[in-house]
């Protein structure tokens, strides 16, 4: 983004009102200044007036609308409004306007707005152009404590490899611990909770193609005996009476 000083050369116009009105004004005291004192036959002047900005500089000109013929010039200071302008006490259209003709000479005179809404963006147009050159002056000294780039204290540089006879300690389960492993447990399937995988062209494989499950049958130890016959059954009976 281009800095206040970068864009000295460029000229921005902030503000244009068509038709204001410029009035001899008599000399002010410490009671301020009061437009209802302004009569109709001290009008002197009546025209266009702009707000122009060069970099940190603006100036309020009076110019003919006609051909842009300067009349007046109001040198205009960002953070010293009341050095340029004066409100009016009795009114927020009208205000007093300091000329400079840049010789060292000035004049005071009297400038009026003929709508309320053309004198609020008038004051708009001033209020931006002081916040823009106030954040200008500050942008130097952010992110170096209010100190500018070149007053910065260096960083020191930090050398983060490993020196001869440094480990690393990367924290997991130690060897033998009680916690159970699940990485070789086997998981016991039940036929026909999982559909039959496709086949090569997509398909459901039919269920004929599937291998039947027969179940496993136990050891001949295990497996359950015959009933004796009727005969050894009466002996041992008769035996164990």
């Amino acid at each position: 983004m281009a800095t206040l000083d970068e864009e000295e050369e460029f000229e921005h116009t902030l503000f244009v009102c068509r038709e204001v009105r410029v009035y001899k004004v008599p000399p002010m005291n410490s009671g301020g200044v009061r437009s209802g004192e302004w009569k109709v036959a001290d009008e002197i002047w009546r025209g266009r007036l702009r707000v122009s900005a060069q970099g940190k500089k603006c100036s309020i000109l009076l110019e003919d609308p006609k051909d842009g013929t300067l009349f007046a010039e109001c040198p205009y200071h960002a953070g010293r409004r009341a050095a340029s302008i004066t409100d009016a006490t009795d009114s927020s259209r009208n205000f007093v306007l300091r000329l400079d003709d840049g010789k060292g000479h000035h004049a005071f005179v009297g400038m009026g707005f003929q709508e309320r809404n053309d004198a609020f963006d008038f004051n708009v147009a001033l209020t931006s152009h002081d916040r823009q050159v106030a954040a200008a002056s500050a942008a130097p000294s952010i992110g170096t404590g209010g100190r500018t780039s070149s007053e910065a204290a260096p960083q020191p540089h930090i050398d983060r490899r490993l020196k001869e006879g440094e480990t690393i300690h990367v924290g997991g389960i130690r060897k033998g611990s009680s916690k159970p492993s699940t990485a070789n447990t086997p998981v016991a399937l039940t036929p026909g909770l999982f559909a039959p995988p496709p086949g090569r062209n997509g398909a459901a494989t039919p269920s004929s193609a599937v291998p039947e499950l027969k179940p496993i049958q136990p050891p001949a130890s295990q497996q359950p005996q015959p009933p004796l016959p009727q005969t050894q059954q009466g002996f041992e009976d008769w035996a164990t009476f």
